[in-house]
């Protein structure tokens, strides 16, 4: 019997397709990475000379709360560093040096609640959420590539955000 589950086990683990990538570029919003395969993108048309721009990546749609999409979402966001050739912002709390040298960031990741017992949200339950990811400078730019998800999928979506970090280009 011990045997007969784990084949079971095994075979049911082969039959699991494997997600896939396609490459991405957005020479507007200055980026190139590998996103999953059949997730819609969301993209403002016109990302060029924007200080803030976001593609998101929209995978296992849950309905949405204000506009919002739950289930998986891999975002990137675009900050830009300057305008003109002023730094806008200080930003110590993420790269001590602010150097205008390309750098990464730790990785970091939280809980938290989506919605709940609000005026907008009256009856509602909040939704456990889960967000990962890192920031990426540029000597122009911050770029947060970042999967946001309902808790209890997101490790199921963990290869789209592992993907994403270990193909992201600035650029």
């Amino acid at each position: 019997m011990r045997h007969l589950l784990l084949a079971v086990l095994v075979a049911s683990a082969a039959c699991k397709k494997a997600p896939s990538y396609e490459p991405y570029s957005d020479t507007g919003a200055g980026f190139s990475l590998e996103a999953p395969k059949g997730w819609p993108r969301d993209a403002d048309p016109s990302p060029a000379g924007k200080p803030v721009t976001t593609t998101e990546f929209i995978g296992d749609p849950k309905p949405q709360a204000e506009g919002v999409a739950l289930g998986a979402a891999l975002t990137v966001t675009r900050l830009s560093r300057k305008a003109g050739a002023k730094v806008l912002a200080d930003t110590k709390a993420l790269f001590p040096d602010d150097a205008a040298a390309p750098a990464e960031s730790q990785r970091y990741s939280r809980d938290y609640e989506h919605g709940g017992p609000t005026p907008m949200h009256a009856g509602e339950a909040p939704v456990q959420m889960h967000v990962e990811g890192k920031v990426f400078r540029t000597a122009d730019a911050f770029y947060v590539v970042e999967l946001r998800g309902v808790k209890e999928k997101f490790e199921r979506h963990r290869p789209a955000l592992e993907r994403a970090l270990s193909t992201f280009r600035p650029g």
